[in-house]
């Protein structure tokens, strides 16, 4: 039987932890539970993370963090202009890309902002995201021609739809398809912030 490397032996532990962390929150959580699900021995846990919170932070946040940081890249151009065609596809291709993300993560998600720790997860992990997509939105804003529209309100709509896709596809009985979603959300952002003559 092959030896199981350290990078194996710890995504392995992740993969239980999301697994434990989905069903019981942060705080119902066992890192004995955890060890058993991974195949090992609770105390291996201990040489990978300091710590359960640390062991959270890897396997929640940090990939929606990883998820939405994605979708900012995408959306960044060091072009003075941008031509609305090519936005209009960049826009659509990088919510397509946030809605096959949220299917994985919006129910670890819900576990990220439940309990105690919630409001403290939230202000120092996901709140920046926000911040940092707004900015982004912002900067769009400048190089294309646009009607006055809240950057915050849009990252919101855009998120919360595509979080909303991932439950129903994780807990509900339809799905949202990706393709028909990300093409209208992009249609009524692009008529949204279309300018209007007087």
């Amino acid at each position: 039987m092959p030896r199981v490397t350290a990078p194996e032996r710890r995504e392995s532990i992740l993969a239980a932890a999301r697994e434990v962390f989905l069903e019981s929150g942060l705080a119902g959580a066992r890192t004995k539970e955890i060890a058993d699900r991974a195949g090992i021995n609770e105390a291996l846990i201990y040489r990978h993370f300091r710590s359960k919170d640390e062991l959270f932070t890897e396997a929640i946040v940090d990939p929606l963090a990883v998820a939405i940081r994605h979708y900012l890249g995408r959306h960044r151009t060091g072009e003075t202009q941008i031509n609305v065609a090519d936005a209009r596809r960049t826009t659509e291709g990088s919510i397509g890309a946030l809605q096959r993300q949220m299917a994985q993560l919006a129910p670890p998600f819900l576990v990220l902002l439940a309990g105690d720790a919630g409001r403290q997860t939230y202000a120092e992990h996901i709140a920046p995201l926000f911040a940092e997509w707004q900015r982004d939105i912002e900067t769009a804003f400048e190089r294309l021609p646009h009607r006055d529209l809240d950057a915050r309100l849009l990252a919101t709509v855009v998120f919360a739809t595509c979080f909303w896709c991932g439950l129903e596809g994780y807990f509900g009985e339809g799905e949202c398809r990706e393709r028909s979603v990300a093409a209208q959300l992009t249609d009524l952002i692009f008529s949204g912030i279309e300018r209007r003559e007087p």
